[in-house]
């Protein structure tokens, strides 16, 4: 059994990208990579949990730290990734450009981005798995409580779940249950999903490029996996095959 963690980073929408990205190991290595990961959280200078946001900001966990001393700790977390090797995946979307197509004409669920980006992140990691050669490897995706993919999640994954069934066999057994919303304060796995989400928003951002951050950019890069993202020609074609269908 394969286990998924992912987070969200531009839910609130003021800069253009808009990701969901997270990790794939097996349950066992994940137990290990949490004592490794935890071990660093402790390394002086120790802080309780690591948020990507506070540790670019230099606040809360990270707050009085100078700026050689927080790339060392994300460092050092990144050395606990570079040894697992868990898998990325993501789904990303240019806000302006989903405002501009889907948001001028649907309404309700359909106009929600999740309603897009959740189910890519699963036909990532399906590609992910025929990429190895192990698909339908069943595979269960849990979120941060606190994101609003996993309350969207929450709602509609089983109605997903059964249209893909109908679908694709092989696509329904790879879907595992119900995702679990889980604090990631406590669930070390989601602390490194934060640090992905977090980089690939950076990294898909051109008009705010920050070169300080180049050096993470390259390192996290290294462990992706698979993407998938949404442009314009992505979501005229969807809204032409809704119209086609009657749905619009």
């Amino acid at each position: 059994m394969l286990q998924g963690y992912v987070d969200d980073s531009g839910s609130d929408g003021t800069r253009p990208p808009y990701v969901l990205a997270g990790f794939i190991l097996s349950a066992k290595q994940w137990a290990e990579f949490s004592g490794a990961w935890q071990t660093q959280l402790d390394r002086a200078p120790k802080i309780e949990y690591f948020k990507m946001a506070e540790s670019a900001e230099r606040t809360g966990q990270f707050l009085g730290f100078q700026p050689e001393i927080r790339d060392r700790k994300i460092m050092d977390l990144l050395e606990v990734l570079e040894t697992f090797e868990p898998a990325g995946i993501y789904s990303c979307l240019d806000w302006r450009v989903f405002r501009a197509t889907i948001g001028t004409v649907l309404h309700g669920r359909v106009a929600d981005p999740y309603y897009y980006l959740f189910p890519a992140i699963f036909d990532a990691i399906a590609e992910y798995q025929r990429r190895r050669g192990i698909f339908p490897e069943p595979t269960d995706v849990d979120f941060d409580v606190q994101s609003s993919a996993g309350q969207f999640a929450l709602q509609t994954y089983p109605l997903m779940k059964n249209y893909t069934k109908q679908k694709s066999a092989d696509m329904g057994k790879m879907l595992g249950r119900l995702p679990m919303m889980l604090d990631d304060e406590k669930v070390l796995p989601l602390q490194a999903a934060d640090l992905f989400a977090w980089t690939m928003r950076r990294f898909r951002d051109k008009e705010h490029h920050d070169p300080r951050w180049d050096w993470l950019l390259v390192r996290i890069g290294r462990l992706v996996e698979w993407g998938i993202g949404y442009n314009e020609e992505s979501f005229q074609l969807l809204l032409s095959e809704g119209r086609k269908m009657g749905a619009v």
